[in-house]
């Protein structure tokens, strides 16, 4: 098969095998038959089941450390808060976790969907899931974690946009879905306007993973995949004037390109997350590299990649942060270049205050309260 696979993107062009890839989705998760050859799991409930059971589906395999950390966090907050047992299905356990439900749901159970940023036409996988549970569990609570959104024109929606569209619409009474930041809000609010639609951060703000270590050296946590916009030229001048500091510059990403799974996650996410513990200060142009560097009690100095969700989460709920110093980089701009060099060495070793969780997330603890309360009167 993946040969095969090879040899049709050899073939054709990169807009075709997205069109192609999106159909086999949309019908793999679309006709029940595809279940019947899903693997059969061995889900093991805790104890608390009658109480109503937290369904969490969707959760990634991949070496995305952010990911796995939204991964990490929904489940803490969820578990931090509410009595309720979580189970969770991976993302590729969905067809198998549906069969599943389909003969074990409750009527108090709550589904729960990954947060992070692949609602609209890009990630087919991520959006046929979706799909996949609002319209088939039609009865019972359907919550969408914090998500970004990307559809690549509004104006013209395709196919892949006008499905969403009519799924969410007929699901509209039990399908709850959250933003992450007010774009996002508003671009949900234009294209399902008769969606339940409310704005939370990004569920990794909830950790808190501050710990008293010795903090040394700048830690450079910077993309080098097709999100990454930052210029070579700056950050080699800032690393520059770093070292000329006096202080030891490590480069980290928060992408380790291995595969991670449910019961490996959590050890590689507090990994990464160490290095971030024991930094003065992270550069950084990751969303996740700045929410680490917050939820550590980190100065950071952030740039925005090419969809501009690190200024969009930024702005809406870490612009009053006086340590955390996000930059808008324009060509050649030497204004920049001694702005950031500026703010290191007046943000370096400064304080960072704690995220006010019950404030920001009061929206979403509201709703999965009242769900709750609910449901448990059927």
């Amino acid at each position: 098969m993946s040969q095969l696979k090879k040899v049709i993107k050899s073939v054709l062009s990169p807009e075709m095998t997205n069109f192609l890839a999106s159909r086999y989705n949309y019908i793999k998760y679309h006709y029940r038959m595809f279940e019947t050859f899903s693997t059969k799991l061995d889900v093991e409930v805790p104890e608390g089941a009658n109480d109503g059971v937290f369904y969490i589906f969707g959760t990634p395999i991949s070496g995305n450390l952010g990911d796995q950390a939204i991964a990490m966090a929904q489940s803490r907050f969820l578990q931090d808060h509410f009595n309720n047992p979580v189970v969770e299905f991976q993302i590729n356990e969905t067809l198998a976790g549906v069969k599943y439900l389909r003969d074990h749901i409750k009527s108090n159970d709550i589904i729960f969907i990954q947060a992070g940023g692949n609602i609209g036409d890009i990630y087919y996988d991520a959006e046929n899931v979706r799909r996949k549970l609002i319209n088939t569990f039609t009865e019972n609570p359907v919550v969408q974690l914090p998500q970004s959104v990307t559809f690549r024109n509004l104006d013209q929606m395709g196919f892949d946009g006008r499905v969403s569209q009519s799924i969410y619409k007929q699901q509209k009474e039990h399908f709850y879905l959250f933003a992450r930041d007010h774009v996002s809000e508003d671009k949900l609010k234009q294209i399902f306007p008769e969606n339940n639609i409310q704005l939370v951060p990004d569920i990794v703000l909830s950790l808190n993973e501050r710990v008293d270590a010795q903090k040394s050296g700048v830690l450079f946590a910077l993309r080098a995949d097709v999100e990454k916009e930052l210029d070579d030229t700056l950050v080699e001048q800032l690393r520059q004037h770093i070292e000329n500091e006096g202080y030891v510059v490590k480069d980290t990403d928060t992408d380790i390109g291995v595969a991670l799974d449910k019961f490996t996650r959590d050890a590689a996410v507090q990994k990464k997350i160490a290095e971030f513990q024991s930094a003065s200060l992270v550069v950084t142009d990751r969303l996740h590299g700045m929410i680490f560097s917050v939820i550590t009690g980190t100065p950071a100095i952030v740039f925005d990649n090419y969809n501009s969700k690190v200024k969009n989460e930024y702005n809406d709920w870490l612009s009053d942060y006086q340590n955390i110093r996000f930059f808008e980089q324009s060509d050649q701009n030497q204004d920049v270049v001694a702005e950031v060099k500026q703010a290191f060495d007046t943000i370096i070793d400064g304080a960072v205050p704690e995220f006010d969780v019950g404030a920001k997330y009061k929206p979403l603890l509201d709703t999965i309260t009242h769900l709750v309360q609910t449901s448990d009167m059927k």
